[in-house]
């Protein structure tokens, strides 16, 4: 129908942000993938206990320049967001591991250096979906 006109251009939810969405949920978070016409707006909302957290998944196998984590609108999304009190991350997959990063100081790294790999990143946690969903849940005080 023609609510569903331009959402291709987002991308379908990955097998990796589906791992990570069910565990989310089965912490008792809202979780989902977003389908939506904000610029730069990243691929995850998580939000439990009145605090929202946005996060982009990627393939750790096809990134290995940390420039290469965002999208062209992305940094400007993640400042403003970042600057209103919000918090995002980056999240990588490889064959079932995940790597968590900080959005924003990701990004000022990578711009000061476009040479950076993404493993030269400083990480937030990392372990499989269920490890790092709840490493991030009690980083944000609401387990």
């Amino acid at each position: 129908g023609p609510f569903l006109k331009g959402s291709t251009m987002h991308g379908k939810e990955k097998p990796a942000e589906k791992k990570l969405i069910k565990a989310f949920k089965d912490l008792g978070f809202w979780a989902g993938h977003m389908n939506t016409d904000i610029d730069g707006f990243l691929d995850i909302l998580v939000q439990k206990k009145g605090k929202a957290f946005l996060l982009e998944a990627k393939d750790g196998r096809r990134t290995s320049l940390a420039v290469n984590l965002f999208e062209p609108t992305q940094p400007v999304f993640i400042n403003e967001w970042v600057k209103s009190g919000g918090t995002a991350y980056l999240v990588t997959e490889r064959d079932g591991e995940y790597e968590v990063y900080n959005a924003a100081s990701s990004l000022v790294l990578s711009l000061k250096d476009p040479s950076l790999l993404v493993t030269e990143l400083p990480g937030v946690c990392c372990g499989t979906a269920v490890e790092v969903v709840s490493d991030l849940a009690t980083l944000w005080g609401v387990l």
